[in-house]
This record gives C-alpha cells, structure tokens and sequence, in this order.
C-alpha cells in the first residue's frame, strides 16, 4: 500500500469476503509518521522546569522535569503545529519508569494553542473524569475508572512508541476533535504544565505530531 499522503494515526481495517460477508476490526492498524524537526521549534520553560530543552527532538527515553507550577511552552512555529485530522493527532511521551514496564503517569495539563493567546485544554489528568475530551485518548479506561491518580501506572502494552527510542512505549494518544471552535490552521502552540499541588513533579519525554 502506497501510505505516503496518508494521516497518521489509527485505521479500521475491513475484510470482506467472496460472498461479500465483511467484518471490521476497530483501530487494527496505525499509519505512524515520524516527527521531524527540520525547522526550528522554540522552547521556553520558567524556573520551576529542569532540563528543558530535552523536551524537543524524538522521544529517546530522556526527560524534562516539571515541578508544581512549571510551565514548557512549545512554539512549533507558523504551520507546523497539532492539525486536527483522521484519528489521534499527536502524541504526548511521559517518561518511562525504570523497573516498570509502564510509565508512572504524572498530573499535567496540555493546552494548545494558534495565537499564544486563546488557549485549549486537550488533557489533564489530575481533574478526575471529564467527558467527551477523556474520552478521546488512548488511556480513557484509565481515566473512566474513577480516579486519575498521580502516579498511575499505565502499562507499556497500551502505550504508543517504536522501540529502541523509548526503551518501552511511553506515548498517550490524544484526539483533538472535540474543541467546540478550533482554528482553521493549526495549533502553533503547545503548554504543558505541572498543576500547584499535583504532587511530586511531572515529567515530559517529547510532543509528536501525527499529521
């Protein structure tokens, strides 16, 4: 198959039969398109955030630090941010916890944003569940399940990544088709930040596009 105008992301696969009986096989198969930083992303981190600068590049199983209070903004620069198109938009890679074949999932609220001005709240875990935008991740289980706990162990098995960079999958889908008013182009701007009270600190591998 020739996937090279494809979006990435996840894909139905139908198989249907001589006799025309057909069957369905729900988000089968992922387009996966590696994020390339042939142009300049600017990363601007305030004083509660270490390491700031290993929050941009490919997910390599290193991190960046987000205390309580810290903020990583990600200027992706004009044209070059989160699209929303077919199926998961991008991917947000926590760290991967030594000695767990999962990642320790930390309180931390993404926004995006075209203007640095209007900014929307893709995902926060740490606010407990709150449907439809839970629900359009890869972890909604874990959240449905009535708590969104710092440090909640979710295992590598449903976690997205291409080994050996992470050593194990560490990256959290996310859709971004329930913005009531998204911007005609693209979001140009990405803030993660480690909510005041949200426990120990958070910690962020890399932010990659899917289209």
């Amino acid at each position: 198959m020739d996937l090279s105008v494809a979006a990435g992301g996840p894909y139905d696969v139908q198989v249907t039969n001589p006799d025309l009986q057909s069957g369905i096989a729900t988000n089968a198969f992922t387009v996966t398109i590696p994020i390339t930083y042939s142009y300049p992303i600017t990363t601007t981190c305030n004083i509660s955030v270490t390491d700031c600068f290993s929050s941009t590049g490919a997910p390599d199983g290193g991190a960046t630090q987000i205390e309580e209070g810290g903020v990583i903004t990600l200027d992706f620069g004009i044209d070059n941010g989160i699209t929303d198109g077919q199926g998961y938009d991008f991917v947000f890679y926590e760290w991967h916890n030594v000695g767990c074949t999962c990642v320790q999932l930390d309180w931390i609220e993404i926004e995006l944003s075209e203007d640095g001005l209007t900014w929307y709240t893709v995902f926060n875990w740490g606010d407990g569940y709150n449907p439809p935008m839970d629900d359009n991740t890869s972890i909604a289980s874990y959240s449905q399940d009535g708590s969104e706990d710092d440090n909640e162990q979710i295992p590598s098995a449903i976690l997205y990544g291409i080994p050996p960079n992470p050593p194990n999958p560490t990256g959290i889908l996310i859709d971004i088709n329930f913005l009531g008013s998204p911007p005609a182009t693209s979001y140009r701007y990405v803030r993660l930040r480690c909510p005041v009270g949200g426990g120990d600190a958070a910690q962020i591998d890399a932010i990659e596009r899917l289209h």
